[in-house]
């Protein structure tokens, strides 16, 4: 059969498809890696004379286990020969393709020289442990495949993970070359973690979620030169120090390297290229010298019409000096400075299933005086109808929170789920009002008895919004919901919030005197506050539909359950597709 010019052959390496970086698919490197794990016992080991690294291993002895190694293939969504199955498959390498192989961990970041902090080689004399990301790959491992027995001597290695576990951000790759999809959704999402949820100056007490940035003394003195009056440096992408944030290359190509799916330096490079090419952020300086170690990545893609911050093509500098801004169209994406954070905005739908005329036509909307935001982008409706199915089948349900999870992003759906049952909640409470209220006393002060049914029905509900807000909302929680959400919505919450609570202080004050009140919230208040909830859950809607059903209906779990004729509501399964 005549091969299609348009799919390339790939090339193999033990029948295992190699990718344009001269490695494995990242599935099967990962299974390698994790296989290899598996067959080492991880140990003490001294470096003479002084120091001894616990939890490590050799690199001959990875080198020797590598060269014939049985390794387990893990069911694949994108194969459909092994999305169920688990297969064994062995390896016949030379001691430099193992070697070859160990690099490719590195670069990875599975594993790290213990004796010497973020050195980029394998040395076959040198002594390794696993790095957090490693320890998460391992771990996924061991569960997708059900080998926990086999794993027992991993146990104290695993367990010295933190908890909560750190995120890995997990990007999708198209199957036949291994290649990252990249689109602006993608992009954005990314940037965002990448910049984390407060500016990260190692500060105790602070966010250090995202990216390391520069010190703030050497950050003034990098750009004190360049706000000359009339001056727009980098061609008005910054427009003051206070508000422009630095970081250096190297910590840049670590996070992505450390903290996504990312397999080596070269591919974060590419990722960085994007960030440039979306006008996110943009080179500051570059001392490399004559000598030094410089690579230069050159990537292209559409520019969408109307705006003029994306570029067709962009540049990213690789050098050990070279150090970037992020740009006032960073700083708005990253919701640092009061702008505009990117996400599904949508207007809220009162029925328990979520109306796609409301997500797919949502508009636009401007806050203040501020630059009216771009529209968003549509979700789906196909994917709308595919959750609405998912959240109201209880199978489907657990499958796609355990999907959600895997990215610690379960709380979208936790947030959806409590604010719908607040509703059905207060619905339930107003409905047992009286039908005919009796008219209150002539001249008298005494709330109407329909009111007063209407506060007594509704007082079991008070506390309810504040652990919602509590959960989900607030600057302590680790959910990122606030993320998405616009900043007319967030000053309405806190606005709401403020004057709730000023309430229940002042109808505190009157308790004292007597006795019998009790500082609740009023049915109105309680109504506000779900409406406000109401709009939040359909934003947190959108975000499920977009970025995670797409992924999910390529799971193995879902594909498993839907392909395996005995899972519970095997027949509605069939039709999520």
């Amino acid at each position: 059969m005549a091969t299609d010019p348009r799919d390339p052959e790939v090339p193999t390496m033990n029948g295992l498809k190699i990718t344009r970086f001269g490695r494995p698919f990242q599935q099967d490197t990962w299974d390698l890696f994790s296989s290899l794990m598996l067959s080492l016992h991880l140990g003490s080991h001294r470096q003479f004379p002084f120091k001894t690294f616990p939890e490590s291993f050799l690199g001959n002895e990875a080198v020797h286990n590598l060269a014939s190694l049985k390794f387990i293939r893990s069911p694949d969504a994108r194969n459909l020969s092994r999305i169920i199955t688990t297969s064994t498959s062995e390896l016949s390498l030379t001691e430099d393709s193992a070697s070859g192989l160990m690099q490719h961990f590195i670069e990875g970041s599975l594993i790290k020289d213990a004796t010497q902090d973020n050195s980029p080689f394998f040395k076959k004399k040198g002594i390794y442990q696993l790095t957090a990301k490693g320890l998460r790959v391992l771990e996924g491992f061991v569960e997708d495949n059900g080998i926990e027995s086999d794993a027992d001597h991993l146990v104290s290695v695993l367990s010295t993970q933190p908890l909560p576990r750190p995120r890995l951000w997990r990007l999708d790759r198209r199957p036949s070359d291994d290649e990252l999809i990249i689109n602006k959704s993608i992009i954005m999402n990314l940037f965002r973690h990448f910049v984390g949820r407060s500016p990260n100056y190692g500060l105790p007490g602070k966010d250090r979620a995202g990216v390391r940035l520069v010190e703030v003394a050497r950050r003034t003195k990098l750009l004190d030169g360049l706000f000359l009056e009339g001056a727009r440096p980098l061609d008005g992408k910054i427009s003051a120090v206070q508000t422009t944030h630095c970081f250096e290359v190297p910590r840049m190509i670590k996070w992505l390297c450390d903290c996504t799916v990312i397999h080596s330096p070269v591919e974060a490079a590419e990722i960085a290229a994007h960030f440039v090419r979306f006008g996110l952020i943009a080179l500051l300086s570059d001392k490399a010298k004559k000598n030094d170690f410089v690579q230069i990545f050159t990537i292209s893609g559409s520019t969408p019409r109307g705006n003029s911050l994306v570029t067709s093509e962009a540049q990213f500098r690789y050098t050990q000096t070279a150090i970037y801004v992020i740009t006032d169209e960073g700083n708005r994406l990253a919701v640092w400075d009061g702008g505009k954070p990117f996400g599904v905005q949508l207007s809220s739908s009162l029925s328990n299933t979520v109306n796609a005329d409301v997500l797919v036509n949502a508009p636009s909307r401007a806050s203040g005086s501020g630059p009216q935001s771009s529209r968003d982008e549509p979700v789906d409706p196909v994917n709308i109808a595919r959750l609405n199915r998912f959240i109201a089948d209880p199978t489907m349900r657990f499958l796609f929170r355990e999907f959600l999870s895997e990215d610690s992003c379960e709380y979208y759906l936790s947030f959806w789920i409590d604010v719908e049952d607040l509703k059905t909640e207060f619905i339930k409470a107003s409905h047992a009002i009286p039908d005919v209220p009796a008219p209150p006393v002539a001249s008298s002060s005494k709330t109407p008895i329909e009111a007063l049914a209407t506060e007594r029905h509704h007082e079991s509900l008070n506390n309810i919004p504040f652990m919602i807000y509590n959960t989900y909302l607030a600057p302590s929680s680790k959910c990122e919901l606030t993320f998405n959400m616009d900043d007319d919505l967030r000053n309405e919450l806190q606005k709401c919030l403020e004057d709730t609570l000023e309430y229940l202080t002042n109808k505190a004050l009157i308790a004292d005197v007597e006795p019998a009140e009790e500082p609740t919230l009023s049915a109105t208040q309680l109504e506000t506050l779900i409406k406000l909830y109401e709009r939040i859950q359909t934003m947190a809607f959108g975000v499920m539909a977009t970025v995670f059903v797409p992924r999910f209906i390529k799971s193995s779990k879902f594909l498993a359950n839907r392909l395996n004729p005995g899972a519970e509501d095997s027949n509605n399964i069939n039709n999520y597709r």
